[in-house]
């Protein structure tokens, strides 16, 4: 209960969006206001506006660019860097303004975002990319899964994310022992998001032992890099140690600031009621990715996806949270739809796909449900309808249900 109540929580926000595009869909301009709720005591206020600030055009290329994100004190929890590092909000405010944008320009929505997609060499927040993302790899993916999910009769909707990777230094330090193991160590410290298993997995690979040879220190000073940048270090002090095996190896990459980016794509389906039948997220993955840890991380970003699009929900009374967990509206497990991640391959060091891998789900749902419903969703969580009471979210008793209507004209 007092992780509840004094851990930094995701961010409340409002956003009014605009969007324009050409008549072939391609993306020309984009005008946000965003409002972020930081709560009372936010220890990475400044961070974390200007990370929803840099991201808000997401995987796209919009030749123009007008965006306000004003962060406000107030009595809620704190905001924080977690969930999404604030990054759900503007992703799904931005994906759901291409949906509309495709309907209105009776483009298909794979289409546009193909045609605006990042590549390496464009603008990305106050930087330029260092290397393509893999959007357009992703995409190319994804159409064939999109067409036969429409061919089955689904309801289908997509949605794409990135994050950026922190551009600070990374330091790995590989130091044989007498006992026969290797201290692993690193300036980066583990999170919670399962980054010291990814520099274990990514320094074996490199270096042909056994996963169990390693012990991880997270004591070379810090502050360290975003978890791409430290993983492409791990690779190469294993490839170091792999070539002299009894030889201390480090590795220090990254401190140029380069925007580099990891990007998701997540297809939601379903029935004709609404009911989600199926998600599946496809993930760009450099060669010295560790598929397992990968492909865990695109399904767990899945689950808790769903769970921030349909039920989960914290609420608050006079700035304090309800902490009673049956409150929450957390996602059901026996509830669950099949979740499923793929990894799409691409040039570059390894992916540490990490919280991105949740970012485009809540935006792939609500285009689903438009097709549904008649109508575009602009708020979360989107509890009101068929998707959410199959995971688990209360069904009014005795209440309305969710009707099908045919989509009406943008």
């Amino acid at each position: 209960e007092d992780g509840v109540r004094l851990h930094p929580k995701a961010p409340a926000m409002s956003l009014r969006v605009m969007l324009a595009g050409d008549a072939e869909g391609r993306l020309v301009g984009l005008k946000v206001r965003a409002l972020v709720d930081l709560g009372g005591r936010p220890k990475d206020a400044e961070a974390l506006v200007a990370r929803i600030a840099e991201h808000m055009t997401g995987a796209y290329r919009v030749p123009h660019v007008e965006i306000e994100v004003q962060g406000v004190l107030t009595d809620n929890p704190s905001a924080g860097l977690v969930r999404g590092a604030g990054l759900t909000g503007g992703t799904f405010a931005v994906e759901g303004a291409i949906d509309q944008l495709a309907a209105r320009l009776g483009v298909d929505p794979v289409t546009v975002r193909a045609r605006s997609a990042l590549r390496a060499g464009d603008a990305f927040g106050e930087g330029v990319l260092a290397e393509d993302p893999g959007v357009e790899d992703l995409l190319t993916a994804l159409a064939p899964k999109v067409k036969a999910a429409r061919a089955a009769g689904h309801k289908v909707g997509v949605a794409l994310a990135v994050a950026r990777q922190d551009g600070r230094a990374a330091r790995v330090r590989l130091e044989p022992r007498d006992d026969g193991r290797v201290s692993l160590r690193v300036n980066v410290g583990e999170g919670g998001q399962g980054l010291h298993t990814a520099l274990v997995a990514a320094v074996a690979a490199a270096s042909n032992l056994s996963p169990d040879t390693f012990e991880v220190f997270a004591d070379l000073g810090g502050p360290g890099a975003g978890d791409e940048v430290v993983l492409r270090a791990a690779a190469a002090a294993g490839a170091l140690l792999k070539a002299k095996p009894h030889h201390a190896a480090e590795a220090e990459i990254g401190g140029d600031g380069a925007v580099r980016l990891n990007a998701v794509a997540t297809l939601v389906t379903l029935d004709a009621t609404g009911k989600v039948l199926a998600a599946e997220s496809l993930g760009a993955a450099g060669p010295d990715a560790a598929p397992t840890l990968a492909l865990g991380q695109l399904e767990g970003g899945l689950m808790w996806g769903l769970g921030a699009a349909l039920v989960e929900e914290l609420l608050c009374t006079d700035g304090l949270p309800d902490v009673r967990i049956r409150n929450m509206g957390l996602l059901k497990a026996p509830l669950t739809p099949p979740l499923s991640g793929v990894l799409v391959p691409k040039a570059g060091g390894p992916r540490a796909l990490g919280e991105v891998a949740s970012l485009a789900v809540a935006p792939a749902v609500a285009a689903a449900l438009a097709q549904v419903e008649g109508k575009a969703r602009t708020s979360l969580p989107m509890r009101d309808n068929e998707a959410a009471w199959g995971v688990g979210a209360k069904r009014p008793r005795g209440g309305p249900t969710t009707t099908p209507t045919a989509p009406t004209s943008a």
